[in-house]
């Protein structure tokens, strides 16, 4: 069974816009196998798994509807195509939304599958109360949380740097976000554990990113008046 939960069932597209879309994916899927990524993916699992990357206990991102929202709000800073795309790698599933501007399938699907994960409830349910689990949760629940967060970002980072969709949008929205680096430093500053600049740590074991969005990248050269 799959860990992951759909928002919402898949869209209506025309034959080219699906055949685009099948092709995006098809370049997205052709990264997330490649050594240059998945070896990387692999240090970040072992460091993770070894506690060296930490969620500060008085910052339970999973609990706090608070916390959840603003960390959403971040990740809704990519341009809602490459978004979408990197979730559908780190997911390992297809994420449907209704419009390519449109949000609220974005939100509700990083709502189920970020905060939460199938496999990790059904280990550590309480037997006789719905709902409770069991010690190790809170553990294991903030091990995927950052897992996902610092493989999406990387991802994208690698994407972007590609050129992997072919007309090339930016990277983030009009947001205080502009860098990949800007991203991690948001996570690490207001939700990890005795870390300061987080990428010295990430750099240690190749996790390196590189895209920075200049107000150049922003700017529309159409001409809208002669």
């Amino acid at each position: 069974m799959s860990d992951t939960l759909l928002a919402t069932g898949e869209p209506k597209y025309t034959v080219t816009q699906r055949k685009y879309l099948n092709l995006l994916r098809s370049n997205m899927e052709a990264l997330s196998i490649d050594p240059q990524f998945t070896s990387v993916l692999y240090s970040l699992h072992a460091e993770i798994e070894k506690c060296r990357i930490k969620i500060r206990p008085e910052k339970p991102v999973w609990k706090d509807v608070g916390l959840k929202e603003d960390l959403i709000r971040t990740l809704l800073s990519y341009h809602p195509l490459w978004l979408r795309l990197g979730l559908e790698v780190v997911f390992k599933c297809k994420v449907p939304v209704t419009h390519e501007m449109d949000s609220r399938t974005i939100h509700k699907f990083l709502t189920l599958n970020l905060f939460s994960s199938r496999n990790i409830s059904a280990k550590f349910s309480h037997r006789k109360v719905p709902g409770l689990f069991t010690k190790g949760y809170d553990l294991a629940i903030s091990k995927h949380i950052m897992f996902k967060f610092f493989s999406l970002v990387l991802f994208l980072d690698m994407a972007k740097q590609q050129k992997l969709i072919n007309h090339d949008p930016c990277l983030f929205k009009a947001s205080r976000t502009k860098s990949s680096r800007e991203m991690l430093l948001y996570f690490s500053s207001n939700f990890l554990q005795g870390e300061g600049d987080i990428t010295k740590h990430l750099n240690n074991f190749g996790y390196r990113v590189y895209y920075k969005q200049s107000f150049l990248d922003e700017f529309d050269y159409k001409v809208k008046n002669l």
